[in-house]
């Protein structure tokens, strides 16, 4: 093996090492994922949602609605559901310095007030 693919191994390996991930950090970083599926669930994050969408969002939502598309308007608000409030979740986390799972009980205490 030349320098140079000796020093791109060393290099690689170096950089596996620094970026290991420590077994019980990575726990602790877990979602909840109970705790995110009943934060979605709860009334005030749908109405919320329907306050912060684009009229192009609605445009579809009539579109779906008038075809008779149930399903795909149901798919259509659980996505828009889920992407703000995995947006909340992580606005709430930088914010006030908290983790991801800090920041979902945070928000869960917030709407079960």
């Amino acid at each position: 093996m030349d320098h140079t693919a000796q020093n791109s191994a060393a290099r690689r390996a170096q950089a596996t090492w620094e970026n290991r991930e420590d077994p019980g950090i990575a726990a602790d970083a877990a979602v909840d994922s109970t705790a995110l599926e009943a934060l979605r669930a709860a009334p005030a994050m749908l109405e919320q949602t329907f306050g912060f969408q684009p009229a192009t969002f609605w445009a579809k939502a009539a579109r779906l609605l008038d075809a008779g598309q149930d399903s795909a308007f149901a798919a259509m608000i659980r996505e828009a559901r889920d992407a703000y409030v995995n947006d909340e979740v992580e606005d709430t986390a930088d914010d006030k310095g908290l983790s991801a799972n800090g920041a979902i009980d945070h928000l869960l205490a917030g709407v079960a007030a």
